[in-house]
C-alpha cells in the first residue's frame, strides 16, 4: 500500500451568506506600530509602516481546529464587508471542523462558518456570527498588479497573533503557477495565475494582504514561494485582488460556476489517506483509506470501518483522499449516497450512507 494524502470528511456546520458586496475601504488607526518582520526589498513603495498601519485593522487572525485529530493551524484574513464578512485562503480552513477569527481591529474574537469557496483558485469566503461594525480592507479592482508594482505584505507570520506583521517590496511576475506537489498541504495542486513578489512570507500570512502604495489590497498572500519553482527570485505567491472579488461575488449572489461551492459541504464522517490496495488476483486497487470515524458520523452509522478502502461514492470513482473529497461536492449534506469499498478481507462490499453537513474541503 502506497499512502500519500490526508484528506478530513468529518462532520462540521457551515453557513451561506447572501450579503450584497461592499467596498468600505479600511481606516487608519493613526498608528499601530507593527514592527516589520524582514527588511523591505528594493521596489518596496516609500512609508511601507504607514500602508501596514492603515491596512492592519481591517484583517484578522483565523484560527482552525482540525476534525478527527485535533490539529489546529491558523492564518490571515482580510474583512470585506463590515458585517463580518472575511475572505482568506482557503486552504488554510479546508478540513475544519471549527473556526474562530479574531479582528485586528476590534480585538474581538468571532466563531467563524463558511459561506463558500473556490478550491481550484484557493479563496473562501467567511461569516463572523455576531459581528458588526467592522473595519474593512479595499480590494482592487482589473486590472491587476503589473511587474515591478511596490507592494507591502500584510500577515500574521509565525502564526504569532496579534498585530500583524508586515515587509515590502515589488511584483517580480503575473501569470504564475505552482507545482501540484509543491509541500505538503492536501490538495491536487495550487491555483495559477499567480502574482509573484521578493517579498518573503511564511506560515500564517496566508489569506493576508498585498498592499500597493494607495491603500488598495491587489492580492490575497497564497503560499511562500522558492527560488527553483514558478518566477525567479519570488519569495512569495498571491492571488490576484480580482479572483478573489469574483468569488466573494459568486458566493453572494448564490449563482456560481462549478468552480465554487456554495453552502454547507456533505461529509462522510471520516478521515481518508490516499492507498493502493495490492490485489493478486485483479491488480492494484486505488482509493482512499479511511484512518479514522466519527463516532455516530454517517460512515460509522453505515457500518463502515476503519482500514475500509473507499473506491466510490454515488456513482464517481474514488482513486484517492483528494477525489473522494471532490466527489462529495457534487451531493448535498442530506443525499444518500452509495459507497462502494474493500473491507479488511479483501471483499468488494456496497453499503448507502447518508451524508450530513462536513467541514470545507
Amino acid at each position: 500500500m502506497v499512502a500519500a494524502t490526508t484528506v478530513v470528511v468529518a462532520l462540521a456546520v457551515v453557513l451561506l451568506a447572501h450579503d450584497p458586496w461592499s467596498s468600505t475601504p479600511s481606516a487608519s488607526t493613526g498608528g499601530v506600530g507593527a514592527s516589520p518582520r524582514a527588511t523591505s526589498a528594493a521596489g518596496a513603495p516609500a512609508g511601507t509602516a504607514s500602508i501596514a498601519d492603515r491596512t492592519d485593522p481591517g484583517l484578522v487572525d483565523v484560527e482552525v481546529g482540525g476534525a478527527g485529530n485535533g490539529a489546529v493551524a491558523a492564518g490571515t484574513g482580510m474583512v470585506v464587508r463590515s458585517s463580518g464578512l472575511v475572505v482568506t485562503a482557503n486552504h488554510v480552513i479546508e478540513g475544519a471542523s471549527a473556526i474562530t477569527v479574531t479582528d485586528v481591529g476590534n480585538g474581538r474574537t468571532y466563531r467563524a462558518a463558511v459561506a463558500g469557496y473556490d478550491r481550484s483558485r484557493d479563496v473562501a469566503v467567511l461569516r463572523l456570527r455576531g459581528a458588526s461594525g467592522l473595519r474593512t480592507v479595499r480590494l482592487g479592482r482589473a486590472p491587476g498588479p503589473t511587474v515591478g508594482l511596490g507592494v507591502v505584505v500584510v500577515g500574521g507570520a509565525g502564526r504569532a497573533g496579534g498585530t500583524p506583521r508586515y515587509a515590502g517590496g515589488a511584483v517580480t511576475a503575473t501569470g504564475q503557477a505552482i507545482p501540484a506537489d509543491r509541500g505538503s498541504a492536501p490538495r491536487a495542486g495550487w491555483p495559477s495565475g499567480l502574482v509573484a513578489t521578493d517579498v518573503h512570507v511564511v506560515p500564517g500570512d496566508s489569506g493576508g494582504a498585498v498592499v500597493a502604495a494607495d491603500g488598495d489590497v491587489v492580492g490575497m498572500t497564497d503560499v511562500t514561494g522558492a527560488d527553483q519553482i514558478g518566477a525567479a527570485g519570488a519569495r512569495g505567491y498571491a492571488v490576484p485582488a480580482v479572483v478573489v472579488r469574483s468569488v466573494v461575488d459568486a458566493v453572494l449572489s448564490g449563482i456560481a460556476p462549478p468552480s465554487v461551492h456554495l453552502g454547507p459541504t456533505a461529509g462522510l464522517g471520516a478521515v481518508a489517506r490516499s492507498a493502493v490496495l495490492a490485489m493478486p488476483a485483479v491488480g492494484p486497487i486505488p482509493g482512499a483509506r479511511i484512518t479514522s470515524l466519527v463516532a455516530g458520523g454517517p460512515g460509522a452509522a453505515a457500518g463502515l470501518e476503519t482500514g475500509d478502502l473507499i473506491t466510490s461514492v454515488g456513482g464517481h470513482a474514488v482513486t484517492s483522499a483528494e477525489s473522494l473529497a471532490t466527489s462529495l461536492l457534487s451531493f448535498s449534506p442530506a443525499s444518500t449516497v452509495l459507497v462502494g469499498y474493500v473491507d479488511a478481507s479483501g471483499l468488494l462490499q456496497s453499503v448507502p450512507v447518508q451524508l450530513r453537513p462536513g467541514p470545507p474541503q
